[in-house]
């Protein structure tokens, strides 16, 4: 090979993709013997390949190795590719001694990168986020995509007979708008679950269309397999998990398949399982096959469907295995239903399987009704022993049970147990306790489990509340008992029932033990009240304590009036370490000392009907909180009512700057707050991605500085009745007690729909405040919009009107900050004093100093103070006298965009003024400065009119509209810049047709549509 060739051959070398040196991937069989070192592939183990590894060795740029290239790197096969290697590498060239690798061939790599594929072989081509297989062969599969697909197409299977081979080896694929996995055409389809791996399948929200209606997530039209050591999970939201037109068969690997709507398996022709095991928890069949029959050989089956546990169009046959099936039906086989081997449970609220052919024991039980339950279906927990053979452990309610077991035998008498309850089941109304087997399947009638069932949870674990104190059936290594205390010392899950004054559930686990440990707390009608202790109190968890409020209960904590802790604090709900709230069933919380719920790390608040009463604050995190999960859609079993009759409503506290905390996080769901200071504070972050969230704040105002009308110290601003109480709707920052340092605190507004009342400031931070998406309803009686440093408002072009909608009902001051920039969005202030305002200096809110609640800022001139209008709407509405539409303390920047100001002084600066483009409007009543306050902008439309408040004021072209509204005054002057139309004109009166911008109350605002009729203003 010449020098030449052999460059390009290096170049090739260092440039091929993708595999880090601690991740050398698993290789399916089909292997051959392939020289270690040799990372260019030529064939041989020479000084090329030393140059390529050491460069790859030391990262230079460009020098990365894939496929077979980095299965050979690892010349001492430590599955690690480091300078050991190279150093062995250096030694086979001198030696010529060489190594030899069994490594695949023929094998393509698929690296799925989110919303794009990359293919390193043959025989797969990528398209976006989709991938064509054409052929048979090995395909080796990893990454994640956000809306993806594989596909399976060859082009004729009677000449490609081979199996197209899938490893999945960690895949994450969203199948949201088409099957995730789809084999359109192929002989066999194995699909390979690498070992160690666990690969997740999921759809959207919206049912699939057009060519892929009814299809399933992994949607094969040919013979399908699963099998390998691996696990896959599968998680269909509004389609079938797998189908499979012709035969599917489960040969290995742990697969998990949850669905929402429809059925989790089904195969036309038959479906077959020999290995592996399968959970599923399906809203309908749970196993199905639409033509043929079901066959399961061996592996281990659960299945909780709403449905059919397993249906077959044919038989249900069952030679091994373990095999529990719980549903409305377990088992339907159309003709017949075969048991001849392995352990079978199969539950049922409607009828009892029938067509029952089995030739090892088989009992058939067929329950009285369960009393305590209006359908008279009989728990989960209530296990049935069949004396020390098996115990049926039922995934779902029932009435009716089989059992299957070669262990049981023909004529022997059995005596059963209920688990949960330790009670001995009986028949016949009663009237025996003995189960003889008269023939391989023998029926029993009137069958009684014995005591009324109780609530427990999978772990079967369950605290019961009661008038004569509080008990468990946990073992006391796990929870123990004492003084009206439950202690919790292991991870579990804890089923927790009844009534009870004076309880405590304490939570107090071994870190060290249990660094992962978790504890759930399934509240189920629970009604838990302690006077002298927090009711529900967290000492220490690894991981998390969950309170879960189950469906259709109504859960309540109360604690008293005077008490304290051991962490001398309280609160009814107090946890010293991460405590997350979740659940579709409600949770009232009452702190009647001081707080309601408490927690000193983190606190989520996921799903549930969740109410919180507290004298001071409602809800306290130090570190975070945060309310709806960032990854659910749905927050549609989230409600979040707060009330607070002396703190803040949401709240978290951390003030170190270096640990990132100190946030609160509201993702979705319905918040209703009534705090009487702040409605929700976080120290240092306040985001808001989403909800519909309504927050009043009750401190009563008083008038301060009321002798002032005018100028900075101006008249009509407010305070609240106690001088020392922040009443703000949202707030970030804080100032540290101990060393009066303040905290900075920032607040984004990236979605939702916020409607704030409040006696303070609606949205106040000492740092930086971002508005950029949602619509904000304000009301207060001071700013409706105060930060100390840099206020952004909309994040999309100038004529972005909708992505953010703030509407001020009614404030003394609008939008307050150092500079203020609106990019996009629309908004309508109306406000006592300025519209906009920017100017240096500190809030004065919560003190009575000058500038006070309403008068904004301490310093009034002279600073690099900015106001910038690049874009969007804004229409800014204020009372007669003194009083600014929008007002700099230093620049002010008209450029793009539409502003319309009624105020005395419309563009008041005290720095340079500039109109750029864009559109403003000023529309002045008779009377007051009538100036800009500064320099004149230049203008291009003047007019006078006579014009009474209600009246539609239009900017128009040749009848076409740039801007209408209704004027919130009487109006005697318009003047307007609008430089790119030379023909504009003011009008009154009239009508509009176009699409409206924004409706409120008193305004109905068009930027585009056609005038009709109206009077030109001269």
């Amino acid at each position: 090979m010449n020098e030449s060739k052999r460059l390009k051959k290096l170049l090739a070398g260092i440039a091929a993709v993708c595999v880090t040196a601690s991740a050398i991937p698993a290789i399916p069989t089909m292997a051959a013997s392939l020289p270690l070192g040799d990372v260019d592939l030529s064939g041989t183990v020479d000084v090329f390949d030393q140059v390529i590894l050491r460069k790859y060795i030391l990262q230079h740029e460009g020098a990365t190795l894939s496929g077979n290239a980095a299965l050979l790197a690892d010349v001492n096969q430590d599955t690690f590719v480091d300078i050991v290697d190279a150093v062995a590498l250096g030694r086979s060239i001198v030696t010529g001694k060489v190594n030899y690798l069994e490594v695949a061939e023929d094998i393509t790599y698929i690296h799925l990168g989110g919303t794009s594929i990359t293919v390193d072989g043959v025989n797969a081509v990528a398209q976006g986020s989709k991938v064509t297989i054409s052929a048979s062969g090995t395909y080796y599969i990893d990454g994640s995509l956000n809306d993806g697909q594989i596909i399976v197409n060859v082009a004729d299977e009677t000449v490609d007979t081979g199996t197209v081979k899938l490893f999945l080896n960690g895949v994450d694929i969203k199948g949201v708008s088409q099957p995730a996995i789809y084999i359109e055409n192929a002989e066999n389809t194995s699909i390979n679950l690498v070992s160690g791996k666990t690969n997740v399948i999921s759809d959207g929200t919206t049912a699939y269309a057009g060519d892929y209606l009814e299809c399933a997530v992994i949607h094969a039209k040919d013979d399908m397999t699963i099998k390998g050591d691996g696990a896959l999970e599968i998680n269909a939201v509004s389609q079938y998990a797998i189908h499979c037109n012709n035969d599917i068969k489960f040969n290995g690997g742990t697969v998990n398949i949850t669905t929402e709507l429809e059925d989790a398996v089904r195969g036309k022709s038959s479906v077959t399982v020999k290995d592996g095991v399968i959970n599923i928890d399906s809203a309908a069949d749970g196993i199905k096959s639409s033509k043929g029959d079901v066959s399961i050989e061996g592996g281990a089956v659960q299945i909780k469907a709403g449905n059919d546990a397993i249906q077959a169009e044919t038989t249900i046959d069952i030679s091994g295995g373990n095999v529990t099936a719980s549903g409305d039906r377990g088992l339907t086989g159309v003709t017949g239903v075969n048991i001849t081997g392995g352990t079978v449970v199969a539950t049922a609220t409607d009828n009892q399987a029938e067509l029952i052919n089995a030739t090892q024991g088989t009992m058939l039980l067929n329950c009285i009704d369960d009393t305590s339950n209006t359908d008279g279906c009989w728990k989960k927990a209530n296990a049935i022993a069949v004396s020390d053979s098996i115990t049926a452990s039922p995934l779902k309610k029932f009435k009716y049970v089989l059992i299957s077991d070669a262990s049981i035998k023909n004529g022997t008498t059995y005596t059963l147990t209920n688990k949960n309850t330790s009670s001995t089941v009986t028949h016949t109304n009663g009237a025996s306790k003995s189960f003889a087997m008269s023939a391989l399947s023998t029926t029993f009638n009137s069958v009684n489990l014995g005591a009324t069932s109780q609530e427990v949870t999978a772990d079967g674990y369950r605290i019961t509340l009661s008038s004569n104190g509080i008990s468990t059936n946990a073992p006391a290594e796990t929870a123990s008992v004492a003084d009206g205390v439950i202690t919790v010392k292991q991870p579990g899950v804890f089923a927790v029932t009844g009534s009870m004054n004076g309880g405590q559930i304490a939570v107090n686990v071994d870190k060290t033990a249990y660094p992962d440990g978790v504890v759930e707390l399934e509240l189920s009608g629970a009604e838990l009240t302690n006077t002298n202790d927090s009711p529900i109190y967290v000492e220490s968890i690894g991981d998390e304590v969950q309170l879960v409020a189950k469906s259709g209960t109504v859960n309540t904590i109360s604690d008293g009036t005077s008490y304290t802790n051991s962490d001398s604090d309280n609160g009814a709900i107090y946890s010293k370490d991460d405590l997350k709230i979740k659940g579709k069933g409600t949770l009232v919380v009452n702190g009647n000392c001081q707080d309601g719920i408490v927690c000193k790390n983190d606190l989520k608040i996921y799903n549930g009907n969740i109410t919180v009463n507290a004298v001071d604050d409602a809800i306290r995190g130090k570190d975070s909180v945060t309310v709806g999960n960032a990854n659910d859609t749905d927050f549609s079993v989230l409600s979040l009512n707060v009330k607070s009759t002396s703190g803040d409503g949401i709240k978290a506290t951390e003030i170190d700057t270096t640990t990132g905390k100190g946030n609160v996080t509201i993702n979705g769901g319905i918040l209703s707050i009534t705090a009487y200071s702040d409605g929700i504070h976080a120290s240092q972050v306040l985001d808001v991605n989403g909800g519909d969230i309504t927050i009043e704040t009750t401190c009563p105002a008083t008038t301060s500085n009321s002798g002032n009308t005018g100028g900075w110290f101006p008249g009509g601003s407010t305070s609240t009745t106690d001088t020392a109480v922040s009443a703000k709707g949202l707030k970030a920052g804080t100032t540290d007690d101990t060393t009066s340092t303040e905290i900075k605190g920032v607040i984004n507004v990236n979605s939702g729909n916020i409607n704030i009342d409040s006696t303070d400031d609606c949205i106040h931070a000492n740092g930086n405040v971002a508005l950029v998406g949602g619509k904000l309803e304000l009301t207060s009686s001071d700013d409706a919009v105060h930060t100390d440093a840099d206020l952004v408002i909309g994040k999309g072009s100038s004529t972005t009107y909708d992505d953010i909608v703030v509407v001020v009902h009614s404030a003394y001051e609008g939008m307050e900050g150092l500079n203020i920039t609106q990019n996009s969005g629309t908004v309508i202030s109306n406000t006592t004093d300025d519209g906009y305002n920017a100017a240096g200096g500190a809030d004065g809110s919560g003190n009575m100093s000058p500038g006070g609640w309403g008068g904004g800022f301490g310093s009034t001139s002279g600073g690099n103070y900015s106001l910038n209008l690049k874009g969007g709407f804004a229409l800014v509405n204020v009372t007669d006298g003194d009083h600014d539409g929008f007002d700099s303390n230093g620049s002010l920047t008209v450029s793009e965009g539409i502003a319309i100001t009624n105020g005395n002084e419309p563009f008041d600066c005290d720095g340079t003024k500039s109109y750029a483009g864009g559109v403003y409007v000023i529309n002045k009543g008779s009377g007051g400065m009538g100036g800009m306050g500064g320099s004149e902008m230049t203008s291009t439309v003047k007019a006078s009119c006579s014009a009474s408040s209600g009246t539609r004021i239009t900017l128009a072209d040749n009848s076409k509209v740039i801007v209408s509204f209704l004027a919130n005054k009487n109006v005697s002057t318009l003047t307007a810049g609008c430089k790119n139309n030379t023909g504009a004109k003011f009008y009154t009166g009239g009508t509009v047709s176009g699409t409206e911008l924004i409706k409120t109350s008193n305004q109905s605002i068009y930027t585009d549509g056609t005038l009709s009729g109206g009077t030109q203003c001269s």
